[in-house]
């Protein structure tokens, strides 16, 4: 529903040309009440069935993943003891796993690197077509929707390359625990996808 709403607001925009409508901060507004009404949702659905299920306190007795525990020497833990049980138990090397994960956030740096880089770009060539469209007689606030949808197309192609050099970084590092190996994999996507999606809103609000 939200998205239709969009589209509604995106085609008025183009139909009056008025790109700084007060219909968008109404339609901004709407995505922050909609956005917190489903959080919310979703904290109440996510309690009760930790609850039904038997999940609560799950964590703190969950055991290693089969990729961490292997023995064929793909894995980089290490043999050591429970310090609660005193049995031996496969450990994190600290020190492998601390080189991996400074390797993984170069990675994701470098992809946002490139993001920003193409954000300017995009808005270098909305820039120029502003000029040439005046030139031959085109409204110039087509620019703008050129630039529209090139930034939709930057998202959707870092978007469909992220979500496997996420997915290799993540199995790179080598988690304990399945819990641990989703919580990474949730904030590496959580923090690239926000990137992506709105450095454009914040490059044309404080440098533009």
């Amino acid at each position: 529903p939200l998205a239709v709403i969009g589209i509604a607001c995106q085609a008025y925009v183009i139909y009056t040309m008025q790109v700084e409508s007060v219909l968008i901060a109404v339609y901004a507004g709407m995505v922050v009440v909609w956005s917190n009404l489903v959080t919310e949702k979703w904290k109440r659905i996510e309690a009760d069935a930790a609850y039904r299920w038997g999940m609560e306190g799950f964590e703190s007795n969950e055991e290693n993943r089969y990729q961490f525990d292997k023995r064929d020497g793909s894995s980089d833990a290490i043999d050591g003891f429970d310090f609660i049980t005193g049995m031996p138990a496969k450990m994190v090397n600290w020190d492998r796993f601390t080189v991996k994960r400074t390797f993984s956030n170069i990675v994701v740096i470098s992809l946002m690197a490139c993001v920003c880089f193409t954000t300017i770009t995009i808005y270098s060539i909305k820039s120029y077509l502003q000029v040439s469209f005046e030139k031959l007689g085109i409204p110039s606030q087509f620019s703008a929707t050129c630039a529209s949808f090139m930034n939709t197309a930057q998202i959707m192609i870092f978007k469909y390359l992220y979500s496997f050099i996420s997915k290799w970084l993540n199995d790179f590092e080598n988690h304990k625990t399945q819990t641990e190996y989703e919580d990474s994999m949730i904030t590496k996507l959580t923090m690239f996808s926000f990137f992506n999606s709105y450095i454009s809103f914040f490059y044309i609000a404080f440098i533009a």
